[in-house]
């Protein structure tokens, strides 16, 4: 794993989501102390992920100027946005 760049728990603190240099995000079971699956997609550091809401997506920014949204269930990404100029470094989801 490299630098953690972002943390971010589930509403009931069960899980922790990280996202880090190894251009992965990690969702983590925090009563067991390990990983439930590692996310791959990106093509450089992941900067920032977070959770939506409703905790079914999760959005993640990336230095490869990207924006995936991964479904929780599948653990797949469902849609990459790709037109930023600049890294993306801060990713919110909001109702």
């Amino acid at each position: 794993m490299g630098t953690v760049r972002s943390i971010n728990w589930t509403k009931d603190g069960a899980h922790l989501l990280t996202s880090s240099d190894d251009k992965s995000l990690k969702l983590w079971d925090f009563a067991k102390k390990h990983a439930i699956t590692s996310l791959m997609g990106h093509n450089n550091w992941v900067r920032a992920s977070t959770f939506s809401p409703d905790e079914r997506i999760i959005a993640s920014g990336s230095d490869d100027k990207s924006v995936k949204l991964w479904d929780v269930r599948s653990f797949k990404a469902v849609h990459t946005f790709t037109d930023h100029v600049e890294y993306v470094v801060v990713s919110l989801l909001t109702k």
